[in-house]
């Protein structure tokens, strides 16, 4: 789709399920402002109402259960491969069924069991060691290259191995320094940024491999399992403060800065930019070589990938301070209980020091229960990704069972399970060739969806009242 003049906008199949997802997200936003008008509900709806008897009311014990018919994420859906979106709701009712079994044998009574969020977390912690051994290779070539040992690389792709090596050498021990002279204790400041970091890769990886619409981790992070786990009464109260202040960039990453960074390099390979340069540098190389430049000024082209990490840099920087700026413009202007702010106005700030409060006053021992099954967690996901290596048919994928705790599928199981199962028939009936010529429909469902959703949102911004939003 990306590609210049790409065939994909004459296919019928593309307008087709761009029409249909487009008439739908439109007949949503008009209901929202005509009330009178019909709807087709695809988002998601809470179905706890229908859970109060046992032993299915246990299905509650861990949240809520929502079902939602996104016409996008069936897109995605069916573009994911099969065993991943298999596994994201397959473990999802496994989980569920899990809780149900928990409270037929008792097992209620312990707080947080069977402990999902502890088995997430150690799960990513697991991709990532598995990530970075599948890779223990390359990387020695590059920890070779840092150290002038090595030629590997010489940055005609943009940045050199060594400047990168160090930039996160040095970036490390810069967050570790602040963090110590800020009041926090050494040992869990190194201990914060390494898992900090390892969550960072497996959740870009998640989004690489996977292509999740979210992925919050909200009761996965190093906020909320490393406190419990280590216990506040091991944690000076001058570390827990900094933690707490740190949950800005540690609460939510379903805005982590790393796999939208990556997905803009994946769209310089796509879009061909680096090609493009390398054929000028060469245009401009032979014209040097024989002679013909004349008097004209060449000057060789900044690499793709060196320029766009550079904007993504300064518009990181510009956003932050822009955004820190326009957030208290509004809040001073409008109020913070303005009818114009959501509960998360004060809710995201707030909750930090809420939880900080009732740790400074509830000195709690380690938790080697949550520290166990955090260990159960990774022992799982390490097993389920040597089956995936070792054996053809297995369909079990370790990205799936970390996602069990997430609210992403919370949201989005049952589309990934009429996507999954829509995929599996296709290609048991038409193999690959049915399944290439279906591909056009869902990618214009997940168009119609997204140009449609987004003239609501920008209608809502130009009046200033909310009017339809199609996720989540």
């Amino acid at each position: 789709m990306v590609m210049p003049n790409s065939p994909i906008f004459r296919n019928r199949l593309f307008w087709t399920g761009f029409l249909i997802a487009a008439t739908i997200t439109t007949i949503n936003g008009l209901h929202s402002i005509f009330p009178a008008f019909p709807a087709l509900p695809t988002r998601r709806r809470n179905i706890n109402y229908l859970l109060t008897d046992p032993p299915w009311n246990a299905l509650t014990a861990y949240g809520y259960i929502t079902v939602s018919f996104y016409p996008f994420m069936m897109g995605l859906g069916f573009l994911i491969p099969l065993d991943l979106s298999f596994s994201c709701w397959f473990f999802f009712v496994l989980s569920k069924v899990a809780l149900i079994f928990t409270t037929m044998v008792g097992w209620q009574s312990i707080p947080r069991a069977p402990f999902y969020n502890e088995q997430a977390f150690g799960a990513f912690l697991s991709i990532c060691v598995l990530a970075v051994w599948n890779a223990r290779t390359h990387l020695h070539q590059i920890c070779l290259s840092a150290f002038g040992q090595s030629a590997m690389d010489n940055g005609q792709r943009g940045f050199t191995y060594r400047t990168a090596w160090w930039g996160l050498i040095g970036g490390f021990i810069f967050l570790t320094l602040f963090s110590i002279r800020a009041g926090m204790a050494w040992w869990l400041a190194g201990l914060l940024f390494i898992v900090y970091f390892a969550l960072s890769v497996s959740v870009t990886r998640l989004r690489a491999e996977f292509g999740f619409p979210a992925h919050s981790l909200w009761h996965a992070t190093p906020y909320f399992i490393l406190l419990p786990t280590i216990g506040s009464g091991k944690i000076d109260p001058q570390s827990s403060t900094i933690f707490a202040l740190y949950r800005w960039f540690n609460f939510d990453w379903a805005s982590h800065p790393m796999p939208h960074q990556l997905e803009g390099f994946k769209l310089i390979d796509h879009t061909g930019v680096e090609r493009h340069q390398e054929t000028k540098r060469r245009y401009i190389f032979s014209e040097k070589a024989l002679g013909l430049s004349g008097e004209r000024n060449h000057r060789d082209p900044v690499p793709a990938y060196t320029s766009a990490s550079l904007s993504m840099m300064i518009a990181t920087v510009t956003a932050t301070l822009s955004f820190m700026w326009l957030w208290l413009y509004l809040i001073y202007k409008e109020g913070a209980e303005s009818f114009r702010f959501n509960r998360h106005t004060h809710f995201y700030g707030g909750v930090a020091f809420q939880q900080l409060q009732q740790r400074l006053y509830h000195r709690l021992p380690v938790d080697y229960l949550g520290l166990t099954f955090i260990g159960v967690g990774f022992c799982v996901a390490a097993f389920l990704a040597m089956m995936r290596r070792r054996f053809l048919w297995w369909q079990f994928h370790p990205l799936g069972y970390a996602m069990i705790s997430d609210w992403a599928t919370l949201s989005i199981w049952t589309c990934l399970l009429i996507s999954c199962l829509v995929k599996w028939l296709v290609l048991k009936y038409t193999g690959i060739s049915g399944y290439r010529r279906l591909v056009p429909f869902f990618l214009g469902v997940i168009l119609g969806e997204m140009i449609i959703g987004g003239v609501w949102a920008l209608t809502a911004v130009w009046t200033g009242e909310s009017v339809y939003r199609f996720w989540p």
